[in-house]
């Protein structure tokens, strides 16, 4: 069975971007983009033309049995491609297109910059994860402010000592989690995720950035809260099962653990929700990186 990549390009015959998830390219002189909707089957078309001039019933007109809902956001229209099965939506795609098509012709409508409103050389780019109608100079406008964005966040200090109260005040929400899903019965997995997390994007935001000190003084304090937050818990349950105060458990923690013959099950829970926290660890920073990534994606695209 084919991809809905595959069938929407085979349709339309525009190109794929994987990171915005969408279908872009030029058809009879018009800059067409189809992005998709939340991993659904469900696309829109999107145009930017000059639309401001013009009687705008006449293009809600078009919705059709191809057509559902127009959205006219002054140059910039969007129409929703009805159907449910991949097939019949890369159909009613190429449909819609023809229909879109002969109305811009028709009509003589021209392809605008969706910011500046400019009708020289349009084309297709890609701004961070979304593609966008834009003309050659609001493409370096956008361009030049990002240089900017990053020649400061450059010249940023890294403030650790910031970022160290941010990675603590992550680690103790994070523990919390973990405290709250042992209570019912369960090593949190979940609970070590939120606090790598928390620990790690609490230091970015107090240090003002994430440099590889910060990651390794974070990821530290991540890994050091599986330990305190299954500590703390079992300490719970000591002075529950024993009828001591918190810090007596919190202090005699081993040695009552080894005297009930409970070590082993112990440094599991440790070990298991160490694992879990700097699995978080990595996933944070695959996150953050991607992030950053695609941040700093300008291209043309066409």
């Amino acid at each position: 069975m084919k991809s809905y990549k595959t069938l929407m390009s085979e349709k339309t015959g525009l190109s794929y971007d994987k990171m915005a998830d969408s279908f872009y390219g030029f058809v009879d002189g018009f800059a067409f983009v189809i992005f998709r909707i939340e991993s659904s089957n469900k696309f829109i078309i999107k145009i930017s033309v000059d639309n401001e001039n013009r009687d705008k019933n006449e293009l809600k007109d078009l919705k059709n049995e191809y057509i559902g809902n127009i959205e006219i956001l002054n140059d910039k229209i969007q129409f929703h491609i009805k159907g449910f099965k991949i097939s019949t939506v890369a159909n009613n795609t190429k449909m819609a297109m023809d229909t879109i098509l002969d109305y811009l012709k028709k009509y003589d409508y021209k392809n605008i910059c969706q910011i500046d409103k400019t009708k020289e050389n349009i084309g297709i780019y890609q701004i961070e994860n979304k593609l966008m109608i834009l003309s050659d100079n609001c493409y370096q406008s956008l361009l030049e402010e990002n240089n900017q964005k990053l020649k400061k966040e450059d010249l940023t200090d890294e403030n650790i000592a910031l970022g160290l109260i941010g990675a603590i005040g992550g680690m103790i929400l994070g523990s919390l989690s973990i405290l709250l899903i042992y209570n019912l019965g369960y090593v949190s997995a979940f609970g070590g995720i939120i606090t790598a997390f928390l620990s790690i994007k609490g230091y970015e935001k107090l240090a003002g950035k994430l440099t590889k000190k910060g990651i390794f003084i974070s990821s530290l304090i991540a890994l050091f809260s599986a330990y305190l937050a299954t500590r703390t818990a079992w300490s719970i349950e000591v002075s529950k099962q024993f009828n001591l105060d918190f810090i007596s458990s919190f202090q005699l923690l081993k040695e009552i653990v080894k005297e009930t013959n409970a070590e082993e099950f112990y440094n599991n829970q440790i070990f298991q929700t160490t694992i879990y926290t700097a699995v978080g660890v990595i996933i944070s920073l695959i996150l953050n990186m991607k992030k950053k990534r695609i941040s700093n994606t300008f291209n043309k695209l066409t």
